[in-house]
């Protein structure tokens, strides 16, 4: 089964200026695709002579290599390449209606280049007295274009890929690709979605809804489960990101009062950066941690979770001076950053401590219920509503969702206590 990896890497001063430059020849290359795009588009709609014409949707990158451009040609071509097949991607997705067409990528915020097989190498170390590979060495570029051996930790075994992300968010450097996971049997992900749905479907009502677990995540509590259980950050951890925050301000004037461009400035920045980097840290280990103990739980083979958009919730007004309820507001207090998403967001508590799929010793699956499913009918005379009774409703969506019991148009009874 296919698993998601993500490394430290460890690039020496050379590698990351050879493997900067790769980075921004690929962008230029995507960049120059989308710009080509609108060019054509634009006159496509303003000139009778070219009514009608079709605006082509290629992978060719050649013409953009000029005399202004000779520098393209001190990096490989599969980079250029790929450069122009990422352009293309989001393109397909434009065509089945799953997404917009591609936009410019700027300098900021994680920069990342797509290299295949050709331009890497995963060397493996072999231990004869451990009967197999403790770990590997990556190498990355060939003979013309030398980057060299580049260390990184692999704090799990893992599979051969076919491409790899590097990428650097900052100022600390990734490697990130899609590989078999040795540790969890079961092939590709459909025949795994199937044999769980299989496991599961000769349970009874009652069977079922004990090994099943319901998942609210929210804003003002970031997870909470159906059997009562609540997943917050620590009151520590939340009184230093607020301090973090104040600093990141802090040291954002400071840049904005230096001179634009000047080394002084780059290095207020980078400080900015580190106080925002602790806050993503510590959310991205609540998130495992989290995950990671909803995983290890051998009373569950089913999660459902709420698929609830918590940026929706926390989204700014339209209109100024909306009030709450009003068209324009989502109801989040705009200028209140705890409202923020918590982590657990929605694919990430799918892929945290090895998903919840793929578990060797207890399999298990998770699925995604609609937001407005769990909520249906649960109001109570007073005007609350049963966090219980929505739990129930959201698994009955679950099992329908697996192809197990319940069957389409059978209800489940509440089996917890309302209230």
């Amino acid at each position: 089964m296919l698993g998601g990896y993500r490394f430290r890497l460890h690039p020496d001063r050379e590698q990351e200026r050879i493997l900067l430059r790769w980075i921004g020849c690929q962008r230029l290359i995507y960049n120059a695709k989308v710009q080509e795009d609108r060019y054509y588009r634009k006159f496509q709609r303003r000139l009778v002579a070219l009514a009608g014409m079709s605006v082509p949707v290629d992978q060719g990158y050649s013409r953009f290599i000029t005399e202004r451009t000779a520098f393209l040609r001190e990096v490989p071509s599969q980079v250029l390449r790929n450069g122009a097949a990422l352009w293309r991607q989001p393109y397909a997705r434009f065509f089945a209606g799953l997404g917009g067409r591609p936009k410019y990528q700027t300098k900021a915020g994680r920069l990342a280049v797509w290299l295949t097989s050709e331009r890497f190498e995963f060397v493996p170390d072999v231990d004869p007295s451990k009967d197999g590979v403790v770990h590997h060495r990556l190498r990355i570029g060939t003979a013309k274009f030398p980057v060299g051996e580049v260390s990184y930790r692999a704090h799990r075994p893992h599979g051969i890929p076919a491409s790899i992300h590097i990428c650097v968010e900052g100022g600390r450097w990734f490697v990130s690709f899609a590989a078999e996971d040795p540790a969890v049997p079961g092939g590709r992900p459909e025949n795994a979605a199937g044999r769980i749905a299989e496991d599961l479907r000769h349970l009874s009502e009652g069977q079922l809804l004990e090994r099943t677990l319901g998942a609210d995540r929210g804003v003002a509590k970031p997870l909470m489960t159906s059997d009562g259980r609540v997943f917050d950050l620590s009151a520590v951890q939340r009184e230093r990101i607020e301090k973090s925050r104040r600093r990141r301000k802090t040291w954002q004037r400071r840049a904005a009062r230096r001179g634009k461009g000047s080394r002084n400035q780059q290095k207020a920045y980078r400080r900015a950066g580190r106080y925002a980097r602790y806050e993503a840290d510590v959310r991205q280990d609540y998130a495992h941690k989290a995950s990671h103990a909803l995983v290890v739980d051998d009373r569950y083979d089913l999660y459902a979770f709420e698929d609830l958009r918590i940026g929706h919730m926390t989204r700014k007004p339209k209109a100024p001076g909306a009030a709450v309820g009003e068209p324009g507001n989502s109801g989040g207090d705009p200028g209140n950053p705890r409202l923020k998403p918590h982590g657990l967001g929605g694919g990430r508590v799918h892929e945290d401590a090895g998903g919840f799929g793929g578990r060797p010793s207890h399999p298990g699956g998770a699925s995604q219920v609609p937001a407005w499913q769990p909520g249906q009918p649960c109001a109570r005379p007073r005007g609350r509503v049963s966090l219980r009774g929505r739990f129930d409703k959201g698994m009955a969506e679950a099992f329908r969702q697996i192809g197990g019991f319940p069957r389409s148009g059978d209800v489940l009874r509440p089996a917890f206590p309302q209230g």
